[in-house]
């Protein structure tokens, strides 16, 4: 079960839209923009299918949980767009505009995606709006780099502070992954009672690890999804978790090993500047959120962490 890379992450775009709202198909304003349930559905269906992942595969929270994500990043941009518009800068260049025609020709050159757009009757608007939205998250990073002073000394006090953070950490592991609570509380009880983990793995497993009693191997950080990952690294050798649920299903995870090494300072150097940046850009984009004028007109595609929506 390795990282799966989420088409949530793929799903960054920008939205010049109507000025009305309240609407049935209304979702969220964003200043005097609206998204709707269509452009959601468009723009998910587009980049899914780009990336030959097929969305019906997937259970009906987990695509619910795909838009939430992406609705939030959809204002995320729009919210940029309209800081720049004030800012009264050009984010899009005269030659992004003619490469924005060049995408959109050759990208309609696919008999296969031609056919797609017509059949789910998307516009060409929508493959405008996917190639307009890498500018704009882009050009916040620059202004973020730019700002930041001392960014290297900033980095070296940070690696001296936590540096059980930055150790290389690798872990060998199994799991017996499961489809409900019933099962996996089952497997479990029987693990507590001394069975064979890789017995029960060849019993009850449900992907292909079963035939292999369960063995994931050995992986670091990056190579799991969050929440199986947090799990793993968190647990001690030999030891058997009590049932992780994952979007996969219920897991019951063995720690084999656990190995962690510290790493020099300009091993993870790069690392640590990224992380600073990172967590620069995440502070001026929730105050930049936090100014714009944000109302939600249907709840159900509220982000938790979305803190700056206003009612």
């Amino acid at each position: 079960m390795k990282k799966i890379i989420s088409v949530v992450l793929m799903l960054t775009l920008v939205l010049s839209l109507a000025a009305c709202g309240g609407g049935k198909d209304d979702i969220v304003k964003v200043g005097d923009s609206v998204i709707t349930k269509k452009q959601v559905n468009d723009l998910a269906a587009v980049l899914a299918f780009s990336q030959n992942i097929d969305l019906k595969k997937f259970d009906a929270k987990v695509r619910k949980d795909v838009k939430i994500k992406l609705v939030s990043q959809m204002i995320d941009v729009e919210a940029l767009k309209k800081y720049y518009e004030k800012k009264g800068k050009k984010v899009l260049t005269k030659q992004d505009i003619k490469n924005e025609k060049k995408f959109l020709k050759q990208a309609k050159k696919e008999k296969k995606f031609k056919d797609f757009l017509k059949k789910n009757k998307i516009s060409d608007d929508v493959l405008n709006y996917i190639y307009e939205s890498q500018f704009y998250p882009t050009q916040l990073k620059k202004d973020v780099e730019k700002e930041l002073k001392d960014v290297k000394a900033k980095a070296k006090k940070e690696y001296e502070n936590n540096k059980a953070d930055y150790m290389d950490i690798k872990a060998t592991a199994s799991h017996i992954l499961v489809k409900d609570k019933k099962i996996a509380d089952e497997v479990y009880a029987q693990t507590q009672k001394g069975a064979d983990f890789a017995e029960l793995a060849k019993k009850y497993g449900t992907d292909g690890t079963k035939d292999k009693g369960g063995s994931l191997g050995t992986f670091g950080k990056g190579e799991m999804i969050p929440a199986f990952e947090k799990k793993v690294f968190s647990m001690k050798d030999g030891e058997i978790s009590k049932p992780l649920k994952t979007q996969f299903g219920w897991h019951v995870i063995k720690c084999e090993k656990l190995e962690k090494n510290p790493q020099a300072f300009d091993v993870v150097e790069n690392a640590i500047i990224q992380k600073l940046t990172n967590e620069a850009y995440e502070k001026k984009l929730k105050k930049i959120k936090a100014d714009s004028d944000i109302e939600y007109y249907n709840d159900d595609y509220k982000d938790k962490k979305e803190k700056s929506a206003k009612k």
